[in-house]
């Protein structure tokens, strides 16, 4: 009965070093994911800003009675920065997806 006792405990104990590695992965998945998702808001912020920028821009140039708006320079910078943050946005999204993809993987049961 002692036997049955301390294979069932050796059972038990391993059982739970496996599920204490699977929640282990998932808890540092879960805080890379987090990261991420500061990053992406900090670049959405950039992205406003910029918005927010290229419209000043834009009435003052109204005000002036500019014709050609879209080739003035610091419209012209704040269209590429923002296409370079949505292209950053988008790499960490993907970065994002790809990490819980594997997160979420389960571990072959033994």
């Amino acid at each position: 009965m002692i036997e049955t006792i301390q294979q069932n405990l050796k059972r038990a104990w391993t059982r739970f070093l496996e599920w204490s590695g699977i929640v282990s992965q998932r808890v540092k998945v879960e805080l890379a994911v987090i990261g991420i998702i500061q990053e992406i808001r900090k670049i959405d912020e950039n992205i406003e800003e910029n918005y927010k920028m290229m419209g000043r821009r834009f009435f003052e140039l109204k005000e002036r009675h500019e014709k050609n708006i879209l080739r003035d320079e610091e419209i012209i910078k704040c269209l590429t920065e923002i296409q370079r943050l949505v292209q950053e946005k988008e790499a960490l999204l993907k970065k994002a997806s790809e990490i819980t993809e594997i997160g979420s993987q389960k571990p072959d049961a033994g």
